[in-house]
């Protein structure tokens, strides 16, 4: 009898555990990389202002809340060879991911929500890590 109630007890605390989030917001500032897509070097530029880092007012199954980033993308190629490419993108990320159970925030994950190819990540201390942007070269991936 024992042994089951502490399985029991273990088996509810894990199911409480499985899906903690850090609180891991984004960092402001500016972050640059460079990335190759077909042959053509691209230069990634993306900026984040404070202000436009904002709590989207809604929570998840666990009770986490959804952030909402503005931010400014700049693809460019200074490639004489190749298509010459200077886009200027300000694109809405959100974190609030849907799963089959329903939502879930992802501290480390945004996407765009009216274009799906406009994504990153971010580490845990809140700086980018990877960009994934769609261009007329071809599907960009900037890693900082």
């Amino acid at each position: 009898m024992k042994t089951t109630i502490i399985a029991l007890l273990a088996l509810s605390s894990v199911t409480a555990l499985a899906h903690t989030i850090r609180g891991t917001a984004v960092l402001r500032g500016k972050a640059e990389g460079l990335a190759w897509v077909n042959g053509v070097q691209i230069e990634c530029v993306v900026k984040l202002d404070k202000k436009k880092i904002t709590n989207l007012l809604d929570e998840d199954r666990y009770g986490n809340p959804a952030y909402q980033v503005e931010a400014e993308i700049s693809l460019v190629s200074k490639d004489r060879r190749a298509l010459p490419l200077r886009e200027r993108h300000e694109v809405r990320f959100i974190n609030m991911h849907t799963d089959a159970e329903g939502k879930i925030v992802r501290d480390e994950a945004y996407f765009a929500p009216t274009d799906r190819r406009f994504n990153f990540t971010i580490d845990a201390n809140g700086r980018f890590k990877v960009l994934y942007a769609p261009s007329a070269v071809g599907n960009v991936v900037c890693r900082f």
